[in-house]
């Protein structure tokens, strides 16, 4: 057997080995899931191929990260949530997750995007960044009050680091959630949107233009967890553990996150 048949057969083994751990059910469960603009693509992604393989469904609410985060706490009637890692420890010391249910999934970093097609500025530098931001008419962001992740950094710690946040004040267009930011772009709305990379790549007409210059970025760790509120925990742990499969893990990096662990 040469190496690459064996690399392939264990591969097919261990993936086999991960659906075997999956329940299958004579009646599919239905998930509820909860998770921020940020991961949608990539979650959405992972659900489609758990679906598949499984039978069982998944419905999602979506909204900010500390949106999410705040109707979990209320009481929520969601069985799996995706949040940044910081929200996920707060729920567990909060007693809300099924302990030992915790997944890494990995991070992404904030981005700026256009309209496909439109001239890409320059943003190399903190110097580049800066003028392009100072040039532009417009720009868009999700809002900091409603809880944004991307756009509570980039206003608090972003603009000031910059020293424009009062020239860019007049020229802001905040909104719900990342997504609808980057629409806003796409609309010709707005000129520059600034939201995580995988909210721009998932909107059909955007262009990722590239990750916030070094001196700025901000990857933004996200953790998955079962949580106790969930009346089919055993499906909702499956599902956790399916994001650490090969499809769920594809989901994912097509999404733009990179790998930084696995179950804690």
């Amino acid at each position: 057997m040469t190496i690459k048949q064996v690399i392939s057969f264990w591969g097919v083994a261990v993936f086999a080995g991960i659906l075997g751990t999956l329940p299958i059910c004579a009646t599919a469960a239905e998930l509820s899931v909860y998770a921020p603009g940020g991961v949608r693509s990539a979650v959405e992604g992972a659900a489609a191929a758990f679906a598949r393989q499984t039978g069982h469904t998944i419905k999602f609410t979506f909204g900010t990260g500390g949106g999410i985060q705040k109707q979990i706490a209320a009481g929520a009637p969601a069985d799996v949530t995706v949040l940044p890692s910081k929200g996920i420890s707060e729920l567990e010391k909060a007693g809300l997750a099924i302990p030992d249910s915790r997944l890494e999934v990995g991070s992404v970093g904030v981005g700026v995007g256009i309209k496909a097609g439109t001239t890409r500025p320059k943003i190399g530098t903190l110097e580049d960044f800066r003028e392009t931001l100072l040039a532009a008419k417009s720009i868009t962001y999700a809002d900091p009050a409603r809880g944004g992740t991307s756009g509570t950094y980039f206003a608090t710690v972003v603009l000031p680091r910059l020293g424009i946040a009062e020239q860019m004040r007049g020229k802001s267009e905040l909104t719900a959630v990342g997504e609808d930011a980057v629409r806003r772009v796409v609309n010709g709305e707005s000129e520059i949107v600034i939201v995580q990379s995988s909210e721009i790549v998932a909107v059909p007409g955007a262009e990722l233009v590239g990750p916030l210059p070094a001196g700025i970025q901000n990857a933004i760790a996200y953790a998955a967890v079962a949580l106790k509120s969930s009346k089919t925990p055993d499906v909702a742990r499956a599902f956790v553990t399916f994001i650490d499969s090969p499809a769920g893990r594809a989901a994912f990096q097509a999404a733009g996150f990179q790998r930084t662990g696995t179950h804690r």
